[in-house]
């Protein structure tokens, strides 16, 4: 039997707030600045089988890192070695437009991408007419093409995300306008989404779209462990394939399809104003994540923070119905467009203008914001990056030493971002637990010490290296002090006003960002 005086403690333990439960936010490891002078993204990042990372950007720049452009914009390959040092990179395309959304690593050790292009020439051929066509390239392991697709139709088509399949081949997914060459079964709507199954070489072995009178896309996608496939994306049909539209502008939507390509089921997902889902993994007990953002509070969303949009994350069983939900941000606008399962929850990135609800730390307009949840929901932690312009994150992975990989863009030239070109630059940024954070990156040749450590207030950093900024973090990623216009030589950090406890600070050098612990006594 319990006694009155365990019920109190019991009572009081379960009160306390889950915020002092919450994880220790990862610190900023190291960030790469990618473009020149023009429009230059970052849609996605994968980790390699070397240790570094590849992204698939688009960029129209023809200065900075970004050489070789065919003209407007091209599809644009980046391959970095674990430090962020840039092994190689290419652009992709032709005389017209041309996108890279999505990129994986194949069995051979070279890459897909997937995207869109409007070109005739260059390295494009087949292109079908009409604005756009689905474009898929593969390329060895220098990133040398050896062969490339046009998927699509008269009209406009676009792949959004490709992967991998069970037989060594590859399915994509996206949208698509058109009634003819690649395309069939296209609704009567502006849009349907659409699926491409290919072999190993490229070829056509199915294809599938799913719509009704509305407008309806396909954005992310996978294999399932029983050889389905599950994609992510929007609607507005409220007819052919689509059941149960909840109202307003957009739902979000999940579609599987077996192996075959034929239709499973369809799940609307939403309120009564506008939800999107641009990501979706199956967790490790069958069902599935989505992650998007959303305008409602009723119906399928509830916690909605206010402000134009939340961050959305709904986690389903493995016959779609929801589980639990969870609206993120605050009084700004907020969105997750990437999540990834980890051992012990869900990390997602996408962005954030936030300063209140879930997101604090905030640099100004919106932040590249990442957030870990627990495996109910839970938020764990959270973290802003950026500077006084604008940042969003596309992409989010878990890195093979326990951080997280997050790639997206940057209109900054100061706060946490180096380097920046002008324009819009592609922005890569590695997240690392603090208790790895006292490693320098092996491409940083200055040397600094802090004296003494732990600190009652007063700390020197005897230095010998080009130091730009230092900002002070705390526990939960905040940045509660700023350093800037600092000598060359040896100088003293004024600590005195903050509360006794550990800290983080991010030495900003040159090409790196090394942090180091602080003890405040």
């Amino acid at each position: 039997m319990i006694s009155t005086a365990m019920r109190k403690l019991c009572f009081i333990f379960l009160c306390i707030p889950e915020v002092l439960f919450a994880q220790q936010a990862p610190v900023l490891s190291w960030q790469k600045t990618l473009g020149g002078t023009g429009y230059d993204m970052a849609n996605c990042i994968i980790q390699t089988s070397d240790g570094g990372y590849a992204v698939a950007a688009y960029e129209t720049s023809d200065d900075g890192d970004a050489t070789g452009n065919h003209g407007s914009g091209d599809a644009w390959i980046v391959k970095l070695d674990a430090a962020g040092t840039v092994s190689w990179k290419k652009c992709f395309g032709g005389s017209g437009d041309d996108y890279a959304n999505w990129i994986i690593q194949t069995s051979d050790g070279g890459y897909i991408f997937a995207g869109k292009t409007s070109s005739t020439d260059g390295d494009v051929s087949g292109f079908h007419g009409g604005e756009f066509d689905a474009w898929v390239l593969k390329l060895d392991a220098s990133g040398v093409i050896q062969w490339q697709k046009c998927y699509g139709g008269s009209d406009y088509d676009q792949a959004n995300h490709i992967t991998a399949t069970h037989d060594g081949g590859y399915i994509l997914c996206g949208v698509s306008y058109s009634h003819d060459g690649d395309v069939k079964g296209n609704h009567d709507g502006p849009g349907d989404a659409w699926f491409v199954k290919i072999d190993s070489l490229g070829n056509i072995q199915w294809q599938k779209c799913v719509g009704g009178t509305g407008n309806d896309e396909a954005i992310s996608i996978i294999q399932t462990v029983n050889g389905e496939y599950a994609a992510a994306g929007r609607t507005t049909s409220h007819d052919g394939d689509i059941t149960k539209f909840h109202g307003g502008d957009y739902d979000a939507q999940v579609i599987v399809l077996d192996s075959s390509g034929n239709l499973k089921r369809q799940t609307c997902y939403g309120g009564d104003s506008t939800e999107h889902f641009h990501s979706i993994v199956q967790t490790s007990d069958g069902g599935y994540i989505c992650s998007g953002h959303t305008t409602s509070n009723d119906q399928d969303v509830s916690g909605f923070h206010g402000g134009f949009e939340d961050g959305w994350i709904v986690k389903t069983d493995s016959a779609g119905k929801i589980e639990w939900q969870k609206c993120l941000g605050g009084s700004g606008d907020d969105g997750i467009y990437s999540i990834q399962q980890l051992p012990d929850g869900y990390a997602g990135a996408g962005w954030s203008s936030s300063t209140d609800g879930d997101v604090s730390g905030g640099h100004g307009d919106d932040d590249l914001w990442a957030v870990k949840l627990s495996l109910n929901g839970k938020v764990q932690w959270q973290k802003c990056l950026g500077g006084s312009q604008s940042e969003n994150a596309n992409s989010i992975v878990l890195t093979s030493n326990g951080g997280y990989a997050v790639a997206g863009f940057t209109n900054s030239s100061d706060g946490d971002v180096l380097g920046y070109h002008g324009g819009e630059d592609a922005w890569i940024t590695i997240l690392m637990p603090a208790s790895s954070v006292n490693d320098a990156p092996k491409n940083f040749s200055g040397i600094f010490e802090m004296y003494p450590n732990p600190t009652n207030g007063m700390i020197t950093v005897y230095n010998t290296s080009t130091i730009s900024h230092i900002a002070i973090e705390n526990l939960f990623g905040e940045t509660v002090k700023n350093f800037r216009n600092l000598p060359e030589s040896d100088f003293t950090l004024d600590l005195s006003e903050l509360p006794a406890g550990t800290y983080f600070a991010r030495f900003s050098v040159p090409g790196s960002v090394i942090t180091r612990k602080i003890i405040r006594d």
